[in-house]
């Protein structure tokens, strides 16, 4: 049950965008024994024993913390694994900590166990990097969407509708610009809903001078005082 427990708590944070880990992985087969990988952790510096857990027939692993440095030797299954993690980014010179203990507990693996693989073949994955590509991914996402919403206003603000449905056109992409310049950063968030109700009061006026020449009618006004009022509302947060 702890090792059920353990592998859901390791997932969960793996998950997690807070979370950064480096963890390097290879297959291995009944050729590993896992009660000589118990001992000899034993008989590694820097090992914590208290916060060990031995192989109970699907899981163990074996904590070490060696200066600024930790790194964790599990075996789950077919996989044996040595991987360092914590909540929020790690110092450059942690990082790097990590890799080096990391190194050194591979290499006193493999001269216990020569069959495992040299280190440059064990599958490394790193959070930190995985982390900072979603990061740009999504950068550049939200600036592609500001640049899309950025060029139907553009278009839009060339011409002013005569229906009611053409005002709520406008309404709906000045909305969209605003959230997509604040969500892509291209535009401080508080800026860029002080300039949504700048167009729709702008748009207000235009509506009231329409409808003392008789093209709009009460419930036009009504609909652009609405966007109006919502904009002041989006301004204010």
């Amino acid at each position: 049950m702890r090792s059920v427990a353990g592998l859901l708590l390791l997932t969960l944070l793996t998950s997690c965008d807070f979370v950064y880990s480096v963890r390097r992985a290879t297959p291995v087969d009944a050729t590993l024994d896992a009660m000589e990988l118990d001992r000899w952790a034993r008989q590694q510096p820097g090992y914590r024993a208290d916060d060990a857990h031995a192989w109970d027939g699907e899981y163990s692993m074996h904590p070490f913390e060696r200066g600024p440095s930790r790194a964790v030797v599990e075996l789950v299954g077919c996989e044996l694994a040595v991987g360092s993690v914590r909540i929020g980014p790690p110092e450059d010179n942690e990082f790097d900590a990590w890799l080096r203990l990391q190194s050194e507990l591979v290499s006193a693996l493999r001269e216990r166990f020569p069959f495992l693989p040299p280190e440059a073949g064990w599958r490394v994955t790193n959070s930190r990097l995985e982390a900072q590509l979603a990061a740009a991914d999504a950068k550049q996402m939200a600036a592609d969407r500001y640049q899309a919403a950025l060029q139907v206003w553009t278009q839009l603000a060339k011409t002013y509708g005569e229906t009611t449905a053409e005002c709520d056109t406008r309404a709906l992409w000045s909305r969209r610009l605003a959230e997509a310049a604040a969500e892509s950063g291209a535009v401080p968030a508080r800026e860029a809903f002080a300039q949504h109700l700048s167009r729709m009061e702008e748009a207000m006026v235009v509506v009231k001078s329409l409808q003392d020449a008789g093209r709009r009618s009460d419930a036009d006004v009504a609909v652009i005082q609405y966007y109006v009022a919502e904009a002041r509302i989006l301004a204010s947060r």
